[in-house]
């Protein structure tokens, strides 16, 4: 800074510019617990006065700086783990500096890869102004930007998407044309377009050759493909090739190329996970338990944190429990359950606590398995995990009806379960549609919901058919809510709200559920409740995908 003499103490320095208020310290002065917060006019007027080579010295190194913490958090440095938070917030904390320094594909690559870690509405309002300055400035940045837009409006998004791909094509570039096919396979995969995104899969893999993109890139296209195979039904055919690949991978060289746009492990670890989706489909369940083995092997050999390792982990219960292994399924979940109690990971906390019910349901501890049930619901209201909410109230529906005799309150999960599972899209509906006709035939309804009557049990009946005067399916969204709202931490009215907010389009659901309920219960086949002893039945228990 021009001046003569050693400098000041730092607390002494920051200090003396505090009094002036062009800067407010909150916490300590000097380490992990303290900050200095600038104002934006301060910050404005600062750079103005600095001078032109000064503010390019601090954008290249402030830029050096927000990039070197974005590659550590994303594991491609360091310890290899990922850390989601620190991605985004690093992206768009180097951004600026980048935008500033004309680097347009360095800023819109951070942004991307942030943002495909969370993907979430709020992450992309926060990222969509910078990338539209970004393309604005670089049209071949336009497929990030359908990438954003494909979450606040599919629509409009899949345009722009597809707009850069035929653009990127017509130039000639293949690099960019093949990460943007890539995008588009996932955008017609998750709205249910297989077969186009099928076709998309293979002219990504053509793409990817044709840029010479190296066998890692080309390696998780053949994954992205598989992965809509799997969608399709194909399950045969995507395990034969994800053990084929698996020969190919072990020649491949552990270290990422200049020629790559994927990152080894990631690619290795997705490619074993969909081939254990696949195994799971086909009920191999000891090549499901072989290949998340190897992908726990592959985390572990990155030094994944315990809570990743954990997850992949707890797939393995499923396929333990259909080989008849429960006691080592049990001490398996207790595990995952430390492991995200000390991450704070409320979603897998809900997902374990509801696997460890489905044991002691099987194990016959009716009490527990309902206590447990109750928890797991608590913490994936917390979570926002709807599916996992949908099979929490199943699974409690079937305790309750099997261990309490309770077919009403029962009768109420289930038929929660059901319509989450409707206005959503999600599989589940018909078997929690079908646990209720059990409720029904068990309370004795009639169809008007009115009255009660008792017959004789028949043979085959769940439980024995009793009489119950008072208990009657609910007749709309809030009475269904009043029956479920005692467990504390829950709110099932604020997630209907949220899922569809007409009212009246949520109730004449309800009763369209509960009178197909009703059709099955008074029909001439008794109703079977197919998600019994079956850990991988939609909602029945938690899903493993």
């Amino acid at each position: 800074m021009g001046l003569d003499g050693p400098p000041p103490g730092l607390n002494e320095a920051l200090a003396a510019v505090a009094v002036r208020g062009l800067i407010a310290i909150r916490g300590e002065a000097v380490g992990a617990r303290g900050s200095c917060a600038v104002h934006p006019g301060v910050a404005a007027a600062g750079r103005a006065q600095a001078g032109e080579p000064f503010q390019d010295a601090v954008d290249a190194e402030a830029a050096a700086y927000w990039d070197a913490v974005f590659r550590y958090a994303s594991g491609e440095t360091g310890e290899g783990a990922v850390r989601t938070g620190l991605m985004v917030r690093a992206g768009l904390a180097a951004v600026p500096y980048l935008i500033r320094r004309q680097q347009w594909a360095a800023a819109a690559y951070l942004l991307e890869r942030g943002f495909n870690r969370d993907p979430s509405r709020a992450n992309a309002a926060a990222v969509l102004p910078a990338i539209q300055e970004i393309t604005a400035r670089d049209s071949a940045q336009a497929g990030v930007l359908g990438r954003v837009l494909a979450v606040l409006d599919p629509a409009v998004g899949e345009r722009q998407m597809r707009a850069a791909l035929d653009a990127a094509v017509a130039r000639g570039d293949y690099m960019r044309a093949s990460v943007t096919a890539g995008r588009l396979v996932d955008l017609c995969r998750d709205g249910g377009r297989l077969a186009e995104a099928l076709t998309l899969a293979e002219q990504m893999i053509g793409y990817t050759l044709q840029a010479g993109l190296g066998p890692w890139t080309q390696l998780a296209d053949e994954g992205q493909r598989l992965q809509v195979l799997n969608e399709m039904g194909q399950a045969d055919r995507v395990l034969a090739e994800v053990q084929r690949l698996r020969d190919q991978m072990q020649a491949l060289p552990a270290a990422r190329g200049p020629d790559e746009v994927a990152i080894p492990w990631n690619v290795r670890e997705a490619l074993l996970d969909t081939g254990r989706y696949a195994a799971r489909q086909l009920g191999r369940w000891q090549d499901a338990l072989d290949l998340n083995a190897a992908s726990i092997t592959s985390k572990r050999g990155r030094n994944a944190p315990a809570a990743a390792i954990a997850r992949s982990r707890f797939n393995d219960y499923g396929p333990l429990l259909m080989l008849g292994r429960t006691e080592e399924a049990l001490p398996l979940l207790l595990e995952c359950r430390q492991a995200f109690q000390d991450a704070r990971d409320p979603e897998m906390l809900g997902k374990t606590l509801s696997a460890l019910a489905s044991i002691e349901d099987a194990r016959g501890h009716g009490d527990a398995a309902i206590s447990l049930e109750r928890d797991a619901l608590r913490y994936s209201h917390l979570a926002g995990d709807v599916l996992g909410i949908a099979v929490s109230y199943h699974n409690l529906g079937n305790s309750l009806r099997s261990h309490a005799r309770r077919p009403a309150p029962a009768l109420a999960c289930h038929l929660a379960s059901a319509l989450i599972c409707a206005l959503t899209g999600a599989e589940g509906t018909d078997d929690s549609v079908r646990a209720a006709a059990i409720d029904l035939r068990a309370l004795g309804a009639d169809d008007g919901g009115d009255s009660a009557r008792a017959t004789a049990p028949t043979p085959g009946d769940p439980i024995p058919r009793e009489p119950t005067p008072d208990a009657v399916p609910p007749a709309d969204v809030p009475a269904l809510c009043h029956l479920v709202g005692d467990i504390p931490g829950t709110d099932l009215a604020s997630l209907l709200a949220a899922l569809t907010p007409d009212p009246a389009a949520v109730d004449q659901t309800l009763r369209d559920l509960t009178a197909q309920a009703h059709v099955l219960a008074d029909g001439p086949d008794q109703p079977r409740d197919r998600t019994a002893g079956n850990p991988f039945a939609a909602p029945g228990t938690v899903p493993l995908r």
